[in-house]
């Protein structure tokens, strides 16, 4: 089995309260994007990486395209739908499969990626996703209107791995997101419970919270 991976950090990190694109912070002397692509670069069915920029990064996407081999850098657009086809605009034309990862969620346990990519086999979607463990309500004008029975509802995060075929079609058609197209072309959606939760950088908490457990990481690696 191909795989080719699509890493997208184009965005502005609006909500960190920075200056800067979060996956360009660093931890432990790293970009943060690193993390992703050097654990992607571990999975020999992965036979291409292609990391989706904001244009604004090209200074510190130089800095770092020299030591990556097999990864393809290519600019993002405004919009993380317009990203999305650009790195789709690269994929090998003989992949089978296609993932679709955040950049900002750098902590990617190579036996969960694995579990991940083998559970894929005979399946067209697969999303990786944590169950609800807090009650879950839904709200008008900042007032609780309804329950809504958590065993019924997921939080999906990424890697997200799809037939390249229907990646395709999403290329064609791409006016919302991923899922969002796929609900709407009646593709089916398999889902993979996750072991361990893969975070999302959002806020400078997450940052923090990261920057804790990647040391951590790395201290047991050590021992």
């Amino acid at each position: 089995m191909k795989i080719n991976v699509i890493i997208l950090g184009a965005g502005n990190s609006t909500r960190m309260g920075t200056n800067e694109n979060k996956v360009f912070m660093k931890i432990n002397n790293k970009f943060i994007l690193e993390y992703s692509i050097e654990t992607f670069l571990k999975v020999n069915d992965i036979t291409s990486i292609i990391v989706v920029y904001n244009k604004k990064d090209l200074e510190k996407i130089e800095l770092i395209s020299n030591k990556y081999d097999n990864v393809i850098f290519v600019e993002g657009g405004t919009s993380r739908q317009e990203s999305l086809i650009n790195g789709i605009n690269k994929i090998d034309i003989d992949a089978d499969k296609i993932i679709i990862h955040d950049a900002a969620r750098p902590l990617i346990y190579i036996d969960v990626l694995n579990n991940i990519i083998n559970a894929s086999n005979n399946k067209k979607a697969l999303i990786p996703v944590r169950t609800a463990i807090e009650g879950v309500k839904i709200i008008e004008n900042n007032v609780i209107t309804k329950s809504v029975n958590r065993d019924t509802v997921v939080f999906c995060q990424t890697p997200q791995i799809f037939d390249k075929d229907i990646i395709l079609k999403l290329k064609e058609n791409n006016k919302r997101g991923v899922i969002a197209f796929l609900l709407d072309s009646n593709i089916k959606l398999d889902i993979y419970h996750l072991e361990k939760n893969i975070l999302k950088i959002t806020t400078l908490d997450d940052f923090y919270y990261y920057d804790y457990l990647i040391r951590r990481e790395l201290n047991e690696k050590d021992c």
